[in-house]
């Protein structure tokens, strides 16, 4: 991997660059975290690289603004922080789940509350819970769509029409919601 620096009137910006045999295209991305990346194929020369760069400056500004207004909580990814926040989070998901579960008439083994980097929540085929701390960063709706989301899943174990035919019983506006974990998880 190599670090490519660009300098403009905004300021610097820092790329990663990683040549990948099996790329086939080129490929820029902008972490949650700010981070960005450009992976490209072999044959691509350093002429093309800048040529891609130059054109794509405003861009990867923007993506860097929006990431900016990131609740920094959630992109937070260190030991300390999680086991700060461990036990409000197990709290919020407990209340949540045992209220979910009742609405759907679901029962679930046990609850966990993890450390994840890019997973929010997952069912298990053992009717295990699990949730990321980072949960109680979220605004209430999101909170409730993911768990409702993971209740879903002790009946349903993949996302089906029936999965989210049982998701639109509590949440109507899933889709909505959803969107807004995608903009989550990609700064957009």
């Amino acid at each position: 991997m190599k670090l490519i620096r660009i300098k403009d009137k905004k300021g610097n910006i820092e790329i990663a660059v990683c040549k990948n045999k099996q790329s086939k295209s080129i490929c820029l991305s902008v972490s949650p975290q700010g981070l960005i990346s450009l992976t490209l194929p072999t044959f691509v020369t350093k002429t093309q690289i800048t040529s891609f760069i130059g054109s794509h400056v405003e861009w990867i500004r923007n993506k860097l603004e929006k990431v900016r207004k990131i609740d920094p909580d959630i992109l937070a990814f260190d030991r300390e922080h999680y086991l700060k926040h461990k036990p409000e989070a197990l709290r919020l998901v407990k209340n949540k789940a045992h209220q979910w579960s009742k609405f759907y008439n679901l029962k679930f083994n046990r609850l966990t509350i993890k450390a994840q980097k890019s997973r929010w929540g997952s069912c298990s085929t053992k009717k295990n819970l699990n949730f990321n701390y980072k949960i109680i960063f979220l605004e209430e709706s999101l909170q409730d769509y993911l768990v409702v989301h993971e209740i879903c899943h002790l009946k349903e174990m993949n996302h089906s029409k029936y999965f989210w035919n049982l998701v639109e019983k509590a949440i109507l506006n899933h889709k909505e919601i959803r969107k807004k974990f995608r903009k989550l998880a990609t700064g957009e």
